[in-house]
């Protein structure tokens, strides 16, 4: 880790701010995040009020039932990836909300499930009409370890596709119609999730990321 900033070039922080720590993404393979530890040094007064509460059953999320997540396992592991593994290894549950599951963290699960939240965990795919859909979020986190169904192409394909373009003429898979690709250029970097289509892979690039 990287130590904390005590300026910003043009104004000096309070010292104890050089005990924070940067966390880089791109070293530790993680999304970027903040996180600080507060002491309360004093009393206050006030008006005492319960903590807020509401649980997850009455914003629609449940866990995932053991055969759901035996389902989820079985697909996932036809993009050669290993869900029950990675849960094990990063301590994670399986939710569910509608259509939509998510990874969440059992720490949250244990200890925080009643606190409100606007969003948690990292979505791992939806169910669609032509089945699972794993997420680009979850597919980029773990791209190294998602070993089937990959499509390389060339720089001047993986320049169109980041464009949010389709692309046509390409070699894909040996998969069935409407099955989900994931592309990467010839350095192996992840590009993004396609749909196999009779005439072209569909470009499923989410559209923040299109430039």
């Amino acid at each position: 880790p990287a130590p904390g900033l005590t300026s910003d070039g043009q104004r000096d922080f309070d010292p104890q701010v050089g005990r924070a720590l940067r966390l880089w993404p791109h070293l530790y393979d993680t999304a970027g995040f903040f996180a600080a530890l507060i002491h309360k040094r004093d009393s206050v007064s006030g008006v005492h009020q319960p903590p807020p509460s509401r649980p997850l059953a009455e914003v629609g999320v449940r866990p995932l039932k053991a055969r759901e997540t035996a389902r989820l396992v079985g697909l996932l592991a036809d993009w050669g990836f290993d869900l029950e593994t990675a849960l094990q290894v990063h301590d994670l549950a399986l939710w569910k909300r509608g259509k939509v599951v998510y990874a969440f963290p059992r720490r949250l699960e244990e200890g925080l499930a009643m606190l409100p939240f606007i969003a948690a965990g990292l979505q791992v795919g939806e169910w669609s009409p032509d089945g699972f859909v794993p997420a680009h979020e979850w597919v980029a986190r773990f791209a190294r370890q998602f070993t089937a169904r990959r499509l390389l192409v060339s720089e001047a394909q993986a320049e169109r596709w980041l464009q949010g373009r389709d692309l046509r003429g390409v070699e894909v898979p040996a998969v069935s119609p409407r099955s989900i690709v994931l592309l990467q250029d010839e350095r192996g970097r992840f590009l993004g999730r396609g749909k196999v289509l009779a005439d072209r892979v569909r470009n499923l690039l989410p559209r923040r990321l299109v430039y």
